[in-house]
């Protein structure tokens, strides 16, 4: 766990213009050392950034890099109370968060620039290039049981597809039961949600996300069928700007789950349901089975036809059936 250092972000936002700057130069304008200046830069090569080193230009970072800013984002966050903590790197925003005592606040949100061992679901890696992406998990306390709160991971869902929506991109983003985005067949996104049991009768959720914004070639060579923000537009984005967003839109329905519960977000799932009329398979880890895909229920269950039997699914890793 690495706590951001003031002047590792300074650094980047001065080499943040892709031009060259001595070391000399940055090192006057930190107050430091040069051999301090070395370090960072040292750093920033361990953790993938294409940085170029000239003898007598100084130092280039060769992509656009705008780092998170805990004060800009904290700002625009509409809700209080809310606890915030940001690191520069972390072995995983979720893990964080469950070893942490937050209960004087509702909301308790996470974010890194990286995650050494980010978490999926099925206990799979999420890949987690430094500074191209968000890496971002909020813990929120409900005053209710863990089984009124069955579907909280479809809501999360609908949260990003919102935040994306917001964005002005042409592309129709889809979610693929239970907690994944997709556009143009790629996955974009994924979500974990943990909910654990308190002893005051109410219950703790963290709710995970990894959303690939500026990424073109993940740092996992097995990494398959994905896409990022900046590969279906060619453009760059400003990740605090989109970390504002999704964070305000999945507190807001989360509070709106927490009220009307999962039937009020149920036409929004429909309109963005990526399975919708497929034949699928479901892999539940013990064994994989295929059927005519038929929705969700109440609670968020999926439900398969089989054999012309509807059966309820509680958990599973869907896909596309292959044609056979």
């Amino acid at each position: 766990m690495k706590k951001f250092t003031e002047n590792l972000f300074k650094v980047v936002s001065m080499l943040s213009d892709e031009k060259y700057m001595s070391g000399a130069e940055i090192a006057r304008h930190l107050g430091i050392s040069r051999t301090a200046i070395w370090k960072i830069i040292k750093v920033l090569i361990n953790y993938g950034i294409d940085i170029t080193s000239n003898n007598k230009l100084g130092y280039k970072i060769n992509q656009k890099l705008i780092l998170l800013d805990k004060d800009a984002i904290g700002r625009k966050i509409d809700y209080n109370p809310t606890k915030f903590d940001i690191f520069e790197s972390i072995n995983s925003t979720n893990e964080f968060l469950k070893s942490t005592q937050s209960q004087d606040y509702q909301n308790h949100i996470c974010l890194a620039e990286h995650q050494s061992s980010g978490n999926a679901r099925l206990k799979r890696s999420w890949d987690s290039p430094f500074g191209q992406n968000l890496y971002l998990s909020i813990k929120y306390h409900f005053k209710k049981d863990i089984s009124a709160i069955s579907g909280l991971s479809l809501i999360a869902g609908l949260s990003v597809i919102r935040t994306l929506s917001q964005l002005n991109i042409s592309n129709k983003f889809k979610i693929k039961w239970p907690n994944d985005i997709y556009c143009e067949d790629k996955k974009i996104a994924g979500i974990l949600t943990e909910v654990i049991g308190e002893s005051y009768g109410g219950c703790m959720a963290i709710i995970g996300m990894g959303l690939n914004v500026n990424m073109m070639k993940p740092s996992n060579e097995n990494v398959i069928n994905w896409t990022s923000l900046k590969k279906i537009t060619g453009e760059h984005f400003d990740r605090n700007e989109i970390c504002v967003s999704l964070i305000n839109n999945i507190i807001k329905d989360i509070e709106k789950f927490s009220i009307l519960g999962l039937e009020y977000f149920l036409s929004d799932w429909n309109n963005h349901d990526y399975l919708a009329n497929k034949k699928i398979a479901v892999n539940n880890s013990e064994k994989t089975i295929e059927g005519e895909y038929k929705g969700i229920d109440a609670q968020g269950n999926l439900l398969l036809k089989i054999d012309n039997k509807i059966v309820t699914l509680y958990s599973g890793d869907t896909s596309i059936a292959s044609i056979r």
